[in-house]
């Protein structure tokens, strides 16, 4: 209650700032209706709320079903896989949200070939933020939940390893569906979003009335990852005009070798050590160092290592300019 009261307190708030210190913030229906315009943007918040609603129909479903078929200790698993998921996609999650502004401004001004490097950049920029930390945690995960939890769930650390998984595949994309969202024109990728969002509900169900166990539906889901970003693409190159091939192959071709270098390399301390501190010191370290060489020399493109260095010797400039001013 305190929550929803906070909310309406702070959109009253933005209101009032808005109309206080905007003039074109101003609330007259007689003088700015305009029928064409209010059917467009009711169109598009209902087709966002169709997508938002079978999101969280789907979310609940799924604990359902796996409450129904295996109990509560089960359903433990999952809230403490889904919260390690939550909290290691934070970073990327505030990256796409300082994203989005640039997206849509770059399409407002009919600049479509920025708004595409930008979605290119940020589908790049996101996987290697989770990449950095989903590896350690991938490769770690019984000793993290050791130190975490007295009695770690059965099957919390494989449902956890599942959605790292699917959680990598789907953030490749998750800037594409907001360059589809600032384009305008959603009502067709929703509709295939939202009927593709019940199939691993669906498949899942059936595979648990065939006594499949409990991570089945995990598998389930990342079939569906790959599924949905297949949509995702299709839809931004049909309305966006996004080069296929040019996504594949800069941004996933690129991001997925990275992907396989760095944790073949940070999985070589597991191979030789037992399970200790300084194992997972030492998947942190090497994991770091190699995702740092790897990730600049593999993961980004010639232009975007130029482009990486100007930036570097700007902010460095910038530094050495303080430090004398000060």
């Amino acid at each position: 209650l305190l929550t929803a009261a906070l909310s309406v307190f702070l959109l009253i708030l933005r209101r009032i700032y808005c109309h206080r210190y905007y003039q074109e913030c101003v609330l007259n229906f007689r003088k700015y209706f305009d029928k064409s315009l209010l059917k467009e943007i009711g169109g598009f918040a209902g087709w966002s709320l169709m997508g938002s609603a079978s999101s969280m129909l789907v979310n609940y479903g799924t604990t359902i079903v796996l409450n129904v078929f295996f109990g509560t200790v089960v359903n433990a698993a999952q809230g403490v896989a889904i919260q390690i998921n939550g909290q290691l996609n934070v970073f990327a999650t505030t990256l796409i949200k300082a994203l989005n502004p640039m997206i849509d401004k770059s399409e407002g001004a009919g600049d479509r070939s920025l708004m595409l490097k930008a979605t290119m950049m940020g589908s790049k920029v996101s996987f290697f933020l989770l990449m950095i930390l989903y590896i350690p945690f991938f490769l770690e995960l019984p000793f993290i939940f050791k130190l975490w939890l007295k009695n770690v769930p059965n099957y919390a650390i494989i449902f956890c390893r599942l959605l790292l998984i699917k959680g990598l595949i789907e953030q490749l994309f998750i800037p594409l569906t907001s360059a589809i969202s600032a384009q305008g024109n959603i009502k067709a990728y929703q509709i295939w979003s939202s009927v593709l969002l019940y199939f691993p509900l669906t498949i899942s169900f059936i595979l648990f009335k065939f006594n499949y166990p409990p991570y089945s539906m995990y598998v389930v889901f990342i079939i569906y990852a790959i599924l949905s970003s297949g949509i995702t693409l299709y839809y931004t190159h049909k309305n966006c005009h996004l080069s296929i091939k040019e996504f594949l192959t800069n941004v996933v071709l690129r991001c997925f070798i990275s992907l396989i270098l760095v944790f073949f390399i940070a999985l070589i301390p597991c191979l030789l050590l037992d399970i200790s501190y300084m194992r997972l010191f030492l998947v942190v370290l090497i994991g770091t160092i190699s995702y740092a060489i790897i990730v600049y020399t593999v993961g980004f493109s010639q232009n975007e290592r130029l482009k990486i260095k100007q930036v570097g010797a700007l902010l460095s400039g910038k530094l050495r300019l303080k430090k004398s001013i000060i």
